[in-house]
């Protein structure tokens, strides 16, 4: 069972009772000027609160269209007008197998203005788009075609438009017997980096993955390939300020007594292609048994680089699915869900920080938008009835969630920021291309019903994860590109909303703490009681925590005065505590002090706010938000 403070004599003794007079008649002095101070600035309760701007009006809406019969994935850009440009695949009707392109724009009101259908060359097939950019200037749709003139093997297919829909120029990339684009960047010198993946035979299931460089008009200028005994894996890719790229991938490495095989990371390369470093996310050391009867440290891959981009400061900040790892007292290891992880990493690829999110559901990071204060990451939930939905999940700078919005049901959809500072998301559903145009909070109208929220529960992985060096088998590609001419014909597209239009005002995320105020303004609450009052306090599932906790709470409470909540629980090695007072830095030598008084040794020290102790058969890192006015959290890792 889980800790019950009746269980605790209340007479257990205290290195602090024999200074509690002199700190009772102090604290009445305290609690005076505290009251007094109150009644003078009872009208700036909320004066903590940053001041802000309601942003200019952005039109939204949510509409879906049909372009010939059948659509599937479709891919979203802004365009300079604050319109919409969505690229996708249709399938004119009777025609099951012989799939087109279409690319179509819209005002920012949802309105038509131009749709181009994309067919390939004679004996064309099949031809499917993958992914649409805003470039400078211009568009870049990134697809694929098969046809007799590609031998009927598929292969990459880039097309430049301007900003009225005009070709500019078409070209394919690739060899062998399957060629399929995953990600597209335009690079600091206009030309693009092409992320796409390579069947290394017709029978097997064998995959190369390749980066193809062209130049602003599509000519290839060097291609490189990592190959694998397993399937290799792309799947993000950036430009980088110093003219260079940055990937993501999953790829088999050298074991280095690791026990897995493929890891996933991060690929830094110079702007001819050539690898500057490599780093991959592996946990800490974890020792477990072996059917030998020795134990062994064991170390594996918890998680799936899918989105990258490089900060303002030249760190880099990462985003994708990481799964929880479940250890529990008998050192048993095994995979329980996924939730949506960001990783922030220095110039370097030097771990800084690594945060999960999860929604209820199995979730993912798929991109990132920066922001001028902090970042917008998109992302898939699916529920436990397998319902998907997309995630806009705003964060600031630090890495902490400010507001995020679930926009669904949609499928095999995409994502943009509009020219105004909102957002678009776009996919299909029930065959049916879906657009949703967004204000800056990920706001539609009202009565929207496709756009919702949930509960969502943040997890700090900083002290469970490693990033290291890797070396991946990396060589240059011998393919090159060519000229490829296509039928591009106009037709007209008739939208229909599905929510009504509407220019709404976006409310700034800083009023909707405006809520929080006491009804009594006469007596105040600090925002730190606040959360405290709306937290849930968590029973206990795992034994060794409640064993920790049964050391903990009673520490907690006699420094706290029986003010100490159990808000979170990581099996396998993490408790949260919140208090409903700003923690001091006399709280941290008082839970020492009594730590000690129960048999424990201090350890380590850093700084401050975090000591190590040892004893009972336990190692505890206890973490304080010393002197923090927003929050009192106590983290401990066992």
């Amino acid at each position: 069972m889980f800790y019950n403070k009746k269980r605790y004599n209340t007479s257990m003794p205290s290195n602090l009772e024999l200074a509690r007079p002199w700190i009772f008649n102090w604290a009445k002095i305290v609690l005076l000027l505290i009251v007094f101070s109150t009644l003078v600035s009872a009208n700036q309760v909320l004066a903590d609160v940053p001041t802000c701007t309601v942003p200019d009006k952005i039109t939204t809406f949510a509409e879906k269209f049909n372009v010939l019969n059948y659509e599937s994935a479709i891919s979203v850009a802004p365009a300079e007008d604050d319109g919409i440009i969505i690229a996708g695949t249709t399938i004119p009707p009777g025609m099951m197998e012989d799939a087109d392109i279409f690319i179509t724009k819209l005002n920012k009101s949802g309105n038509n203005v131009w749709t181009k259908i994309i067919q390939g060359g004679p004996g064309q097939a099949e031809d499917e788009a993958v992914k649409v950019i805003k470039t400078n200037p211009g568009y870049l749709l990134v697809g694929y075609t098969l046809s007799t003139a590609t031998d009927g093997d598929e292969r990459v297919l880039l097309v430049k438009f301007d900003e009225a829909g005009n070709k500019n120029w078409s070209v394919i990339l690739g060899a062998g017997s399957l060629n399929r684009p995953v990600a597209v960047t335009q690079t600091s010198d206009g030309g693009y980096a092409v992320l796409a993946q390579q069947r290394l035979s017709e029978e097997g299931d064998l995959y190369s993955q390749v980066l193809y460089k062209v130049n602003s008009s599509g000519s290839k200028q060097w291609s490189k390939v990592i190959t694998s005994d397993i399937s290799s894996s792309f799947y993000a890719v950036a430009d980088t300020n110093d003219g260079g790229i940055i990937i993501t991938a999953t790829a088999a490495i050298n074991n280095y007594g690791r026990q897995s095989t493929s890891f996933s990371g991060l690929i830094k390369l110079d702007k001819n292609g050539n690898i500057e470093w490599s780093k991959i996310m592996e946990t800490i050391p974890q020792t477990l048994p072996t059917t030998t009867g020795t134990y062994e440290d064991w170390r594996w891959s918890p998680a799936i680089f899918k989105a990258v981009e490089q900060t303002s400061d030249g760190s880099y900040l990462a985003a994708g699915q990481i799964y929880s790892a479940l250890l529990t007292d008998t050192n048993a290891v095994g995979y329980t869900s996924s939730d949506l992880f960001v990783t922030k990493l220095d110039k370097n690829g030097k771990h800084k920080w690594t945060e999960s999110f999860d929604f209820g559901g199995i979730e993912t990071g798929l991109g990132i938008i920066k922001l001028n204060d902090g970042y917008l990451i998109f992302g898939e939930h699916a529920s436990a009835q397998l319902e998907k939905k997309y995630i806009l999940l705003k964060i600031n700078l630090s890495g902490a969630r400010q507001w995020h919005k679930l926009i669904g049901s949609l499928e095999t959809g995409d994502y943009a920021k509009t020219s105004a500072g909102g957002y678009v998301v776009a996919g299909v559903k029930d065959n049916d291309p879906y657009v949703l145009k967004l204000n800056s909070y990920g706001d539609c109208h009202e009565n929207c019903s496709l756009v919702s929220t949930t509960k969502v529960t943040r997890h700090d992985w900083t002290q469970y994860v490693l990033i290291s060096r890797a070396a991946p088998d990396m060589k240059t590609d011998s393919s090159n590109s060519a000229n490829y001419n296509l039928n591009i014909s106009s037709t007209t597209i008739h939208p229909e909303q599905i929510c009504n239009l509407e220019d709404t005002s976006s409310v700034p995320v800083c009023l909707v703490n405006k809520k929080l105020k006491h009804p009594n303004p006469n007596h105040p609450k600090t925002w730190i009681a606040i959360k405290y009052e709306q937290t849930t306090e968590i029973d206990l599932t795992s034994a060794k925590s409640i064993k920790v906790n049964d050391y903990l709470q009673p520490v907690f409470d006699e420094v706290f005065n029986n003010s100490v909540k159990i808000k979170d629980e990581m099996i396998g090695g993490l408790l949260d505590y919140v208090a409903n007072r700003k923690i001091t830095r006399q709280d941290v030598r008082s839970v020492k002090q009594l730590l000690i008084a129960q048999g424990f040794a201090l350890i380590d020290t850093n700084g401050k706010k975090q000591i190590t102790m040892s004893g009972n058969g336990l190692t505890l890192v206890i973490t304080f938000n010393v002197n923090r006015k927003d929050s009192a959290l106590i983290e401990v890792t066992y």
